[in-house]
């Protein structure tokens, strides 16, 4: 993953003001997941994975998200909630499908992490968070 130069020029946003809805990857930490920020929907994506290996601080870059890409993250993540479960879920809007005895999360979880990420390039970053929020 690029790290994004404007990131250094985009402003600070308090965890306080940001709820978790959902996480689609994790690493020691989220590496990706959904928020809302003042009634938007975005994606919050740590800057540099690589940094939860060190003593480096970690911060998340928050881009807003347009209807298209809210809606394939809600696919994969309605996906998710079927084949393996709500344990990343945090948002409180239920869901149409729950996990269930033909769910294949081994099966899931490949083609999850296989898919093609939404490209940052398409995004423009609105500000970081340097602590995760509260659910």
């Amino acid at each position: 993953m690029s790290r994004d130069p404007s990131s250094v020029t985009l402003p600070r946003i308090e965890a306080s003001e940001v709820r978790l809805l959902w996480v689609n990857d994790w690493y020691d930490a989220p590496v990706e997941a959904v928020v809302d920020h003042a009634g938007a929907r975005c994606l919050l994506r740590l800057e540099d994975p690589s940094a939860l290996e060190t003593d480096r601080a970690v911060r998340w870059l928050m881009y807003p998200l347009a209807a298209a890409q809210l809606a394939e993250h809600e696919r994969w993540h309605d996906a998710y909630v079927h084949h393996v479960g709500e344990h990343w879920c945090f948002h409180e809007a239920a869901h149409e499908r729950r996990a269930t005895a033909e769910a294949d999360a081994e099966r899931f979880l490949a083609e999850h992490h296989g898919r093609t990420p939404v490209p940052l390039e398409e995004l423009i970053a609105i500000g970081w968070l340097d602590a995760l929020p509260l659910r």
